[in-house]
Parts: C-alpha cells; structure tokens; sequence
C-alpha cells in the first residue's frame, strides 16, 4: 500500500515519532525551499530553477535511543505546497506518514547566519549556511550546502533532549522556476454520506508520471492514483461486490482494499463509468452525494444500496 502504519508490539505509534516525522521533514522542506526562493544560492537573484518531486533524502538519527533513520521523498506538488512521503525507521517498527509542505517557507521563521566549515560523517568537511528555525517547542538548527540547499546536518533541540540528523543519501531533482503548472485535477473533491458519518476523497497534489495524489479523509491517507475517480494503483481486490442504484440505473460496484492509518478503506469501484460510488470505514458504508471540479461547479449523485 501506499500509506501505511507499523506500530510497535502495543500496538500503539508513539507521539515522539509523529513529531520526529513532522518536524525533520518541515526542516528539511523547509531549508531547501528558503535557499531556492530566497536566491541565497545565486548572489540573491531571483531562482533560475527549484525543487521538484523525486527529491530524497534519508538521514542516520542520533540522540533518541530507538529512532535510526529517516527518509523523506518528495513524491507530488501542487501550485502550494509539496506532498511528502516520510519513512521513519526504529529499532522494532517502521512508520510511514505523508505530510504536505509549503513550497515557499522563507516568510515562516528562518534565520538565516553565517557558514561554517563543518566535518559531516558520510561527505567529508564542508563549509555549509547555518540556517535555523524556532517554534515554541523545538529549534531546528540546519547546515546548508549555500550552491543547491542540501542540508547536510541538522541538529533538533527540543525541552529534554537534542537529537543529530546526519545526511547518508540524498538525491536533487530540479526543475524550471515557474515551470510547472498546476493540473486540473486539484482541488476537485467527491464527498459521501452516510446516516452517521461524512467523508470526502479530494484530489491534492500532481505526482510524477502523470499520476495524482488523493487524500483520503481528514488524517494521513493519501493514496497515488492513475486519474483522481480512479483506484489507488496499490489497491487489492477483495473478491466481493455491492449492488447499487446510482440514479435510474443498476451498478455493480466491485469492493477494493486500501491500508488507512486507522484501518482499510473499502471503495466501491465501478470500471465502466471509473467512479468510486461508496467508502467503507469498518462497519460503516458511506454513499457519493456530491462532486466539485477546480473551477468550484458541482455535480449530485443519487447513490443508494439496493
């Protein structure tokens, strides 16, 4: 699957790991996208390139006993924001978060000091920008290549402990400033309903390949599909099927399984018309009401089991 979770043996993932997560894959967004917008790499001129998905890089963690690594892929972008596959590895289980970034963070509590000449454990010594990025529970501290915004080395203080990222791999994908255009499919969301409950799949960012990327509900299920009413590409046939009546006409949606972070999200798939006609959840069947395109027109469904 796409999105999935690995708890520990409780069953339970740990708070400190969902920060970890989120905070390293912000101070790492976050320092290379204000290098690139900022032009402190071309003399303070305006960025001839920038970042773009197929962007990685994987850190060895020190300083938390049971957190090793983290890798952080960017995997799509919208006209905002980049969308972030995070794998986060421990000593007894391996997490793995999405979590979208705002292209342009150099209005969001960067700092920009000096360089320095830094000895980096996998690349050598290096004279690298300091930049830093304060909230009221963490400072990030990140030794920046100032030629392409790599950040090489950061250093995570938080109230009872501080913890090192050294950089072991990375890979730089770039494209044209202001080259990519935002696709029509973002923005556009389906919602369902059931007697007891809400939901609603929307389209958030272009990945590569032509692909898009949906979120599925309001947590951390995002899932790479071919079109955004089609089935995420890692999708598994459960063998079964529900018979609906959508509008005047008799459907036989076919039951698909997506691993969710609190459990599989069913999806009543339809082939001929490629639409996703109902959402399960656990017990819970929820049925297409409505859809919005980019532009904010709306199309009703009729979606009822037969």
């Amino acid at each position: 699957m796409q999105m999935k979770i690995r708890t520990d043996r409780s069953g339970a993932v740990s708070t400190i790991l969902l920060v970890v997560i989120f905070v390293a894959a912000a101070a790492v967004a976050g320092v290379v996208t204000y290098t690139f917008m900022s032009g402190d790499n071309n003399k303070n001129k305006a960025p001839e390139q920038e970042m773009a998905p197929g962007t990685m890089f994987e850190y060895e963690m020190s300083g938390v006993a049971t957190i090793q690594a983290i890798k952080m892929e960017y995997v799509g972008q919208n006209a905002d924001d980049f969308l972030i596959k995070n794998t986060l590895t421990t000593t007894n289980s391996t997490t793995v978060l999405y979590s979208e970034y705002p292209k342009d963070s150099s209005g969001e509590g960067s700092k920009v000091g000096g360089t320095e000449k830094v000895t980096t454990k996998y690349y050598g010594e290096k004279k690298l920008l300091v930049i830093t990025q304060d909230d009221e529970n963490s400072s990030v501290k990140a030794y920046t290549d100032p030629s392409n915004g790599v950040p090489y080395l950061m250093v995570y203080t938080y109230p009872t402990y501080t913890m090192k990222a050294d950089l072991k791999d990375y890979a730089l994908k770039l494209q044209d400033a202001g080259s990519y255009k935002e696709s029509d499919a973002i923005g556009t969301v389906w919602k369902y309903k059931s007697e007891t409950a809400n939901y609603q799949i929307e389209c958030v960012a272009d990945g590569i390949d032509g692909k898009v990327w949906m979120k599925y509900g309001s947590l951390f299920d995002y899932f790479l599909c071919d079109s955004p009413q089609d089935l995420p590409v890692d999708a598994t046939d459960t063998g079964t099927t529900i018979a609906l009546k959508v509008g005047g006409n008799d459907v036989v949606a076919k039951l698909w399984s997506n691993g969710g972070f609190l459990g599989d999200v069913t999806v009543g798939y339809d082939s001929a018309s490629k639409m996703i006609y109902c959402v399960k959840i656990g017990t819970t069947v929820m049925y297409l009401t409505e859809a919005t395109d980019k532009s904010g027109e709306k199309t009703e469904y009729t979606v009822v089991k037969k």
